[in-house]
Formats: C-alpha cells, sequence, structure tokens
C-alpha cells in the first residue's frame, strides 16, 4: 500500500534558522524566525486553511472537524477567542488524527501532555465540535466518539503570598503579554480563560475599571 502523505506541517530550516512549512516535497517560507514559533503556527493555520476545504465525510480528520465548528458556530458565541485558544492546543496534538482515533485511551493521553484541567477545557471544545459535524450536512459519522476528561480539582483555599506573587512577575518580566495576563489575574481574581476572552468593550481604561462579563451576558 501506498505510504499515508503526512499534512503540511512545520519543519526547522537550521541552517536559516527559519521555520517553514512542508507539504510532501513542497517547501514554504513563512518568514518567521526560529524565535517566532507563534507567528510560524499561525502561518501554517493559514495556508492549510486556503489549501484545503473540508468535504462531507463519517470519518474527517479532526483538523477538519475545528474549522467547520471555528468558522460555522464559534464566531456567533461569546466565548470565541477562548475557542480559538482551545482549538490551537487541540491541533497541535490531534491535528494529523481522524474522528475515529477519538477514544478514551486517546483522550487519557492527551491529558497526560497537558494540566488535567486544561486537558478537560480543551476536549470539551473537541466534543462540542465533533457533535456538530456530526449533526450537520457534513455528518453524520460512521461512529460514536468516546470522550473522556479528567475529575476536577478539588477547590483550593491557599493564595499566592506577596513574595510569592513578586516572584512569579519576576520570572515572567521577559514575556510582557504573560506578565499582563498575570496582572489581570492578581488584581481581579479572574481565571486564565476568563482574561483571553475579554474584549474591549469591557475595559474602560479612563475609570479603571474591567468588567468580566461581556455587554448582555447573564
Amino acid at each position: 500500500m501506498p505510504r499515508k502523505r503526512s499534512p503540511p506541517r512545520l519543519y526547522l530550516d537550521r541552517k536559516r534558522h527559519q521555520w517553514v512549512i512542508r507539504d510532501g516535497t513542497l517547501f514554504v517560507r513563512t518568514g518567521c524566525g526560529e524565535r517566532d514559533r507563534a507567528a510560524a503556527e499561525k502561518r501554517l493555520a493559514q495556508y492549510i486553511g486556503h489549501k484545503h476545504k473540508p468535504e462531507p465525510s463519517g470519518a474527517p480528520m479532526i483538523a477538519d472537524v475545528l474549522r467547520v465548528y471555528g468558522e460555522q458556530v464559534a464566531p456567533a458565541m461569546k466565548s470565541r477567542r477562548l475557542i480559538a485558544y482551545h482549538m490551537s492546543n487541540i491541533l497541535k496534538w490531534w491535528g494529523d488524527k481522524t474522528a475515529a482515533q477519538i477514544t478514551m485511551r486517546t483522550c487519557k493521553e492527551y491529558a497526560a501532555a497537558r494540566p488535567s484541567q486544561a486537558a478537560a477545557a480543551d476536549l470539551k471544545v473537541l466534543k462540542a465540535a465533533t457533535d456538530y459535524w456530526h449533526r450537520s450536512e457534513y455528518g453524520p459519522l460512521n461512529f460514536v466518539p468516546v470522550f473522556w476528561k479528567p475529575k476536577p480539582n478539588p477547590p483550593k483555599e491557599r493564595w499566592l503570598t506577596k513574595h510569592e506573587a513578586a516572584r512569579l512577575l519576576k520570572a515572567a518580566k521577559p514575556y510582557l503579554h504573560l506578565r499582563r495576563m498575570i496582572l489581570l489575574g492578581l488584581r481581579t481574581g479572574s481565571r486564565p480563560g476568563v482574561i483571553l476572552a475579554l474584549r474591549w468593550d469591557q475595559i474602560d481604561l479612563n475609570a479603571g475599571i474591567m468588567r468580566r462579563l461581556a455587554p448582555g451576558a447573564l
């Protein structure tokens, strides 16, 4: 049997210290340096998006399932930015797999590679995307994926001390975006998901006010 072709993926050109997209025998330069992996991943997502259009299937690639959900469902949701964040995590591990490979075993393997509650949130989005594919004109699926997610962590009553918070901010100093996120969390008591889903209409810079819920949300 002919060898299954791998999907487009990032490849580090060590001579030029740049990321390129490898698509079979084709190499496409991203223009992103070795340290700019995040930008290279965005270029890869754009490349895949322009190159490939999902088609109805009973055994689709998970990348197609997420693409359809991201285009048809997520834009109308208040948490669309958070959903995009979860989908980017999912694609790194599940992107070259099919929906038929969603089993208790693979879910546990994924959870072992991520913080437990982060994995649970990712898998929740993956299930929503898979359910939508099954119900939409792209489905139905030929099988029933079996999902598993970690148990919720017990409530925590311990808080960071001022010294621990200062050490955390010092460690994040080279990463301005991360430092800002930590400061927002410390000052407002908000969880990372709330911060990542923030929109500008929830922030009043003049009054120094941040609203956790978007306008109109209950």
